[in-house]
């Protein structure tokens, strides 16, 4: 999806899509920043990064970066790791410690922001009505949400038709097929009828969640790098601007790093993640490899290293055989240094038909350069041909 409100203004004005990528491709090409170029890439690259600070990134997984010298990234929860709240995985159910995490920061791993209480900054939609008058929210995912209550959430119909703030205090579960809903601290003054409705956590608590979970890191003694991490890689138009605040990049599941998707506007890198690669073959492992390798781009490898088919052998596997292969294992700031020039070409502002349309809800926020230098707020052609 293309923002054509950055060539006009306005973004109820027509222009053809065509017309606009070949002007977006000049625009690159004069900038010196035409990706399909790609001399100046050393090597393949693959970030390993781990969600959710669990105790098991440290007995389990740190001991094979060890042993063989290469880095990854943690997605910390602040809360998880200071002992607040309810929120749980699997595993252990243990968080790293404080003193576990510096160990690993000090041998090469970056220490990034999944979140103070990792509740989903998804938009999501009432899978029941909402009947004015009532204090029951009926989502479908409630459980990304009930550890960490009371929570402000922000319930809106389609259109923006009404909107209202509520105050999410408890949980409650349908009688009818068991699912788990949200008890609000007043009813509601609206009704939102089901797949009209949508609802997220309001600014606030975004803010909360991202600057929270920075703050309390740093106070923890471990230095925060300016990346994010998506629960549930689950995101917004409205909360990725508040994410781009405070961090440069945003993480997502399948997706990777949150690039270009569908239109391919610029015939950039590969970047992907690929899911945890452990759980499977070394046949699999094998190929994907291969892949990476023959395509000359950037991969993430998300693990979850508290899942029961997360497997220490085949991350020396993997890890073994990226090396033998050439493929550089490395941080995320050292590859988004290396592969620069990300065009953030969604259009981060609603619609008409925004709730019926998932690829306008998960759109990507941030540009960076090839010498990694951020452009959080491009709004105009003149921002884009400042790109060096």
């Amino acid at each position: 999806m293309i923002n054509y409100r950055w060539f006009r203004g306005s973004s109820s004005s027509v222009m053809d899509g065509d017309t606009t990528k070949d002007l977006l491709k000049k625009i690159a090409f004069n900038s010196h920043n035409h990706t399909s170029v790609r001399s100046q890439i050393p090597k393949s690259t693959m970030v390993i990064s781990y969600d959710d600070s669990a105790q098991e990134d440290y007995t389990l997984a740190f001991p094979v970066h060890q042993q063989y010298g290469v880095p990854g990234e943690i997605n910390c929860i602040s809360d998880f790791m200071l002992g607040l709240g309810t929120y749980s995985h699997g595993g252990t159910n243990l968080p790293l410690t404080i003193e576990q995490a510096i160990e690993m920061q000090e041998f090469g791993f970056e220490v990034t922001v999944q979140g103070k209480r990792h509740v989903s900054l998804g938009l999501e939609r009432v899978y029941k009505d909402i009947v004015a008058g009532d204090n029951k929210l009926y989502m479908g995912t409630a459980h990304r949400w009930t550890h960490a209550l009371p929570l402000k959430i922000l319930v809106t119909s389609k259109n923006n038709a009404n909107q209202e703030e509520v105050y999410a205090i408890d949980k409650g579960v349908d009688p009818e097929d068991g699912r788990e809903y949200l008890i609000t601290e007043q009813p509601f003054l609206y009704s939102y009828p089901f797949g009209y409705a949508g609802f997220r956590i309001t600014d606030e608590e975004v803010e909360t969640e991202i600057k929270g979970c920075m703050d309390a890191l740093t106070d923890m003694g471990l230095h925060v790098s300016k990346h994010h991490t998506h629960p549930y890689s689950a995101t917004n138009w409205a909360t990725t601007r508040i994410i781009k605040k405070h961090c440069v990049s945003s993480r997502g599941g399948i997706t990777g790093i949150m690039v270009p998707g569908g239109v391919d506007v610029f015939p950039t890198y590969q970047f992907r993640s690929n899911v945890e690669p452990t759980a499977y073959s070394q046949a699999s492992i094998d190929l994907y490899l291969d892949d990476l390798r023959d395509s000359n781009g950037l991969s993430f490898v998300l693990e979850h290293s508290w899942s029961g088919g997360f497997s220490i052998a085949n991350l020396a596997y993997l890890i073994e055989g990226a090396l033998a292969r050439g493929i550089d294992i490395t941080t995320r700031t050292k590859a988004l240094e290396r592969f620069g020039n990300l065009m953030d070409l969604g259009d981060p502002f609603t619609s008409d038909n925004f709730y019926d349309n998932p690829s306008k809800q998960n759109q990507p926020f941030f540009t960076v350069d090839r010498t990694g230098k951020t452009f959080t707020n491009i709004e105009d052609m003149a921002d884009l041909i400042k790109m060096p």
